[in-house]
């Protein structure tokens, strides 16, 4: 896989403002994301609610978690400045996300989940559970299985 504009060695970013949007190859589509933070710690992953983009987040709480550790803002495919068709189903929105997180990390991950990004982030956990080492849900409910 493919990062495109990869780190280069420049000053950590600490604050959502500065933040540049980035982006990692998954299967031949570009997912966009955002670096924040130092990479001393396990680096957290955030996924956000259904209809939100990269600039849907709170700067106020991305630069407090961002505190002390790399946190990484994932988009989904076909939202925002990610390329593609857009995912219908939470499955397909977590095995794109387990690419662009296997791209960008050579470790394990903390996994924070936002209303759907939580129903995300519970299948990410359940397909890899050596990759995630703590899981956050927020305002969050079980994955919807439709039949």
């Amino acid at each position: 896989m493919k990062v495109d504009e990869a780190m280069t060695g420049d000053a950590d970013v600490n604050h959502f403002h500065d933040a540049v949007t980035r982006t990692v190859g998954v299967g031949g589509v570009g997912i966009a994301y955002r670096e924040i933070g130092s990479a001393e710690n396990i680096p957290l992953v955030a996924l956000t609610h259904l209809g939100a983009n990269l600039d849907n987040w709170d700067p106020r709480i991305v630069d407090a978690l961002a505190t002390g550790r790399r946190l990484i803002l994932l988009g989904y495919q076909g939202v925002g400045r990610s390329c593609g068709p857009i995912r219908a189903r939470i499955e397909e929105m977590a095995g794109d996300a387990i690419k662009a997180i296997r791209a960008l990390v050579q470790s394990q991950i903390d996994l924070f989940g936002l209303s759907m990004g939580g129903m995300v982030s519970q299948e990410i956990a359940h397909r890899t559970p050596w990759l995630v080492s703590r899981l956050i849900l927020a305002i969050s409910g079980p994955p919807v299985v439709l039949s």
